[in-house]
């Protein structure tokens, strides 16, 4: 059976939110990665750096949730992190339990990324100014109750 669409129903699915809203995360995650690239860490590898800078150790769960991250999205992010000696994991009292915590090189990488990260932040924010912004983020949170 054949779908026929009309052009309104293809401009529609042009103006999907979901569509939309992964093209401009694409674009802006390759702007942040690319300010970060010298340190060889990705936009999406520093917060989980910096959380883990807030604590002494943490069980992955908790940290996924923090996150608001799967928590196969924080392994897959947390494996060249290990792999470069920026985190390490260990079993909980619970044997079941993984916990992980940032080591000293860990802390020095968040050190050398964070300037750069913050001048990409700043580039963003001056440009599309703060206030406006902010109330971006306000209706960010508005779409994401609405699909929950």
């Amino acid at each position: 059976m054949a779908l026929e669409l009309t052009e309104r129903d293809l401009a529609d699915v042009e103006f999907c939110v979901g569509t939309n809203l992964r093209m401009v995360t694409r674009v802006v995650t390759q702007f942040f990665d690319e300010a970060l690239r010298g340190t060889g860490l990705r936009v999406s590898q520093l917060p989980i750096l910096a959380a883990l800078a807030q604590v002494e150790q943490i069980g992955l769960t908790t940290l996924a949730d923090q996150l608001l991250l799967d928590y196969t999205t924080l392994v897959r992010n947390l494996k060249p992190l290990e792999r470069d000696g920026l985190v390490k994991t260990s079993r909980g009292e619970d044997r079941r339990r993984r916990m992980i915590e940032l080591t000293p090189a860990g802390e020095e990488k968040l050190n050398e990324a964070y300037p750069l990260w913050q001048e990409a932040q700043s580039t963003i924010l001056v440009r599309f100014g703060r206030g406006r912004w902010r109330m971006f983020l306000r209706k960010l949170d508005e779409i994401a109750e609405i699909v929950e």
